[in-house]
């Protein structure tokens, strides 16, 4: 992007629908999920144009990620369910310190 241009970012992935009700599609199988990010972006001219990127996320359990670090030689030493140190169980998010054996 030029030094003319002005992005807002706008996302929603924590829903099926985005604000224009696109939908947000998911390979059950495979873990992997397909947002969009959507920019709306104002030239300096005052038009505004809107930006789609698709993207592929893969999302993993707590199981799985756990084997994968201890699998790796990984050893857990705090875990987390958000940063403001939730016990993993009561939070969102999977957050894990470790320690390489």
């Amino acid at each position: 992007m030029g030094n003319n241009k002005k992005v807002n970012l706008y996302r929603d992935t924590a829903s099926i629908y985005d604000l224009d009700q696109r939908s947000i599609t998911q390979d059950v199988e495979n873990q992997i999920i397909y947002p969009e990010l959507i920019y709306y972006v104002t030239n300096q001219d005052g038009v505004e144009e809107k930006i789609i990127e698709p993207l592929a996320l893969k999302y993993y359990y707590e199981e799985q990620v756990r084997n994968l670090l201890q699998s790796n030689g990984f050893k857990i030493v705090e875990e987390m369910g958000y940063y403001d140190r939730h016990p993993i169980s009561e939070g969102p998010e999977l957050i894990f310190i470790c320690k390489k054996e």
